[in-house]
């Protein structure tokens, strides 16, 4: 099977039904919490190495950040877009890595939560918008079928 590049440039992300315009990068960092290790219990006499759980189960829990950075629009708040969208309101977001482009992957998160958005106004370019989404559980991804 030959590769096929990818550029992106058909991306997509969604949050809350509300489709992002002039996306130029999403950034999607997800960290699952590790397994619980098993604490030695072997002692003097046995013949195999025992172990027992962990009392305290896992250290550190799963977590997902995405960073979307897009061109920012002149009527993103009368439009509910970007400068409208509510602070820490777990809403459903859907990266779409080639929209319309069949078999592409595809994330999902039920429960992402706009955490930080920075705006940067230039004099001679176009405005870019920052938006940082972070939930405490990973996202979902389905891909080729």
């Amino acid at each position: 099977m030959a590769q096929t590049e990818y550029t992106g440039a058909d991306m997509m992300f969604t949050w809350n039904s509300k489709k992002l315009t002039g996306l130029q990068k999403v950034n999607l960092n997800e960290e699952g919490g590790p397994a619980p290790e098993p604490l030695p219990a072997t002692v003097e006499g046995d013949t195999t190495y025992q172990t027992i759980p962990d009392p305290l189960g896992a250290k550190g829990k799963p977590k997902a950040k995405i960073t979307v950075t897009l061109q920012d629009s002149t009527a993103s708040y009368a439009d509910a877009t970007q400068t409208k969208f509510a602070f820490n309101s777990a809403q459903t977001g859907v990266f779409d890595s080639a929209n319309g482009v069949a078999n592409a992957n595809t994330w999902t998160h039920t429960t992402l939560e706009l955490t930080e958005r920075t705006t940067e106004i230039f004099w001679n370019a176009y405005a870019i918008c920052t938006l940082v989404f972070e939930a405490n559980a990973v996202g979902a991804w389905t891909g080729p079928a």
